[in-house]
């Protein structure tokens, strides 16, 4: 089974919290038009998008792996928040938070074109070097881990 937008615009908006009372709607429609208007021309333009997120993020470096399955990019001495991870489309659908944090914008350009492939799962994953999560996105939903590399080290995303 693939991931689909919807699916993974609604475990989005499954984790809203209560602001204050009142009405609100979140038309899903318009989410789906705001994000198409972020994806890439072409599907391997999301590896610059991930360069583009390492060096805005202040990696020290990033390896890449890319197979006929999958797509695995690291960035080291770089740290996402267990948050930043779970709601990365935020990133593109509000401008405050996207002009505060370039690194998070372009990851969540990466990560909406990657959703668009139709994939089996996305997962995003950080290591503080002493604790990680991961994050991950299937047809069966969301699901938050704790995650250590392998061989633990330095911090890494």
């Amino acid at each position: 089974m693939t991931l689909s937008l919807d699916t993974f615009l609604q475990d989005l908006q499954a984790e809203a919290k209560l602001d204050s009372h009142g009405q609100f709607t979140l038309d899903m429609d318009h989410a789906r038009d705001k994000l198409a208007a972020y994806l890439l021309k072409k599907t391997d333009e999301l590896l610059f998008k991930l360069v583009q997120c390492g060096v805005a993020g202040g990696a020290s470096k990033m390896d890449m792996e890319t197979k006929n399955t999958h797509v695995r990019f690291v960035f080291h001495d770089m740290v996402l928040s267990k948050r930043e991870m779970g709601q990365i489309l935020n990133y593109l659908l509000n401008s405050d938070a996207s002009q505060s944090n370039r690194a998070l914008t372009h990851l969540a350009a990466a990560v909406n074109t990657a959703v668009g492939t139709r994939p089996s799962a996305i997962a995003l994953a950080s290591w503080d070097g002493a604790r990680g999560q991961l994050v991950r996105w299937s047809s069966q939903g969301k699901e938050t881990v704790e995650w250590k590399p392998p061989g633990g080290g330095r911090p890494q995303t």
